[in-house]
């Protein structure tokens, strides 16, 4: 377990993440591949294959694993907090008992703690309703392209954004998937397990890849659209 300075830490970098900009067009762009709408669509083309069981399967643990995986930064940002606050309380028990007994009346718990509490609570409410709909916007105008372009440039760069890569990659790196195919060898459908683990592992990959992806893409479009405007400008030779 990390020491309550790196939990502080560790906090606050997510905490940044989860207000990026570019978290929220990573996330529209997850449930727009893998929402509600679209597992309906992947598990009726599954329903049509060949091995329509093994298929189904598949997308059921692409879709959870990936659920799972979106859903880390938060679900530590809330355990992080709590691990925070319970060292917090006692710390001030301990020192209330310990000004007990020197004879001291203990402090109110107010002041820079309230301050510190409403700050904390103001970011959280501003996580929980930050997320937009900036991933719809991929095909936009050129001027829409470049400003998406930043938003990514700036994930990319975000310390959040590696926090989040580094766990994705001890969940689901080389090491820990041949662990998981080794554990789906020796269930009751080893072929239809693998399968299944095989799909995750690629969907998940292809999903930390996008904005990397997406950012190449923007920077080819928008050179292409200077130096066709630069081309146009300059008008034709004599």
């Amino acid at each position: 377990m990390p020491s309550p300075a790196d939990q502080k830490n560790l906090l606050e970098v997510l905490e940044e993440l989860l207000l990026d900009p570019g978290w929220s067009v990573f996330k529209a762009h997850a449930d727009n591949e893998w929402g509600p709408r679209q597992y309906r669509t992947r598990v009726q083309a599954a329903l049509l294959s060949e091995d329509a069981d093994a298929g189904v399967r598949a997308i059921e643990r692409a879709t959870a694993e990936i659920e799972r995986l979106l859903q880390w930064p938060e679900e530590q940002v809330n355990r992080l907090r709590a691990r925070i606050a319970s060292e917090r309380a006692r710390q001030m028990r301990r020192a209330a008992r310990r000004w007990s007994e020197e004879g001291h009346q203990p402090e109110h718990p107010h002041g820079d703690g309230a301050r510190q509490a409403t700050e904390a609570g103001r970011r959280h409410r501003a996580v929980e309703g930050g997320e937009g709909d900036e991933g719809e916007a991929v095909m936009a105008s050129p001027a829409d392209q470049k400003n998406l372009l930043e938003v990514l440039e700036e994930l990319l760069l975000d310390p959040g954004w590696q926090v989040f890569k580094a766990h994705a990659d001890n969940e689901w790196g080389p090491r820990q998937y041949r662990t998981r195919v080794q554990a789906a060898l020796t269930t009751d459908t080893p072929e239809a397990s693998v399968i299944a683990v095989e799909c995750a592992a690629t969907e998940i990959e292809r999903l930390l890849q996008w904005p990397e992806e997406q950012v190449n893409r923007f920077r080819a479009r928008i050179a292409s659209e200077r130096a066709r405007q630069m081309t146009t400008t300059a008008g034709p030779r004599a």
